[in-house]
């Protein structure tokens, strides 16, 4: 599936969470001379550093010292350089505001810096929002039609009008806002999903940690939960509205 998508689209990065970082994705995306982007879980997996073998707790404790602060994120984070299976992988342990777990991203990218590889990675929600919206109100998966071709058609078409939606919700927002509101459409149109919900991500951290009080355990159960829940996403948006 990867090499399909890799033969008709520009493909920069790979992204996946937990369930789906492994060796296997490394080897493959190390073929496909991509760099993929995967969260990790803090389990018993193996690290190499400087000659010696980690886990992740073993290592997270080594390196206690060495942490740093985001402040944008309103977070702390560490960066080690590792070998994971062989692969040259650079690890991010991160974690926000007080809260005292830690949780553990893995980058290909060497080069990459914390906030970057956030950025990079909060792309992936773009989807999960896409599929949750598309199935929800344009029925997408729900096709009976037996011929492969056909079912291809029904998602492309669904995906289509998915498009066309979110354009005229884009300029429908500000359609009677007057000149500043139109100026601000433009560009609004120059900006992708994905730098969108970067802002958004932004937001929701520091509203949650500061305003909420909760505990962001999960970095995707967290995202997932926002789009879920039409409640709490309700009360985000007012509480961004109020900090506006």
């Amino acid at each position: 599936m990867i090499r399909k998508a890799c033969k008709s689209l520009d493909v920069d990065y790979l992204l996946m969470d937990s369930w789906f970082t492994c060796e296997k994705m490394l080897i493959a995306a190390k073929k496909l001379n991509i760099k993929l982007i995967g969260m990790m879980k803090m389990a018993k997996a193996n690290y190499d550093y400087q000659g010696l073998s980690y886990t992740a707790k073993e290592l997270l404790s080594k390196l206690n010292s060495q942490k740093k602060r985001c402040r944008k994120l309103n977070a702390f984070y560490i960066e080690v350089q590792v070998q994971y299976k062989g692969h040259e992988v650079k690890l991010f342990f991160f974690r926000f505001g007080n809260q005292e777990k830690w949780q553990l991203i893995l980058s290909t990218d060497l080069k990459t810096a914390y906030l970057k590889t956030m950025e990079l990675y909060q792309v992936r929600w773009s989807i999960e929002v896409f599929f949750k919206e598309s199935k929800q109100y344009l029925n997408m998966g729900k096709s009976q039609a037996e011929d492969l071709a056909a079912q291809f058609a029904d998602i492309t078409i669904t995906m289509v009008q998915y498009i066309l939606l979110t354009l005229r919700k884009r300029f429908g927002d500000y359609e009677t806002k007057g000149e500043i509101f139109r100026e601000a459409e433009e560009k609004i149109m120059k900006m992708t999903l994905d730098h969108r919900l970067w802002g958004l991500f932004l937001e929701l951290v520091c509203l949650v940690v500061k305003i909420f009080g909760l505990t962001i355990e999960n970095i995707d159960a967290f995202m997932q939960r926002i789009i879920e829940n039409k409640k709490l996403k309700r009360l985000v948006s007012e509480y961004a509205q109020e900090a506006a």
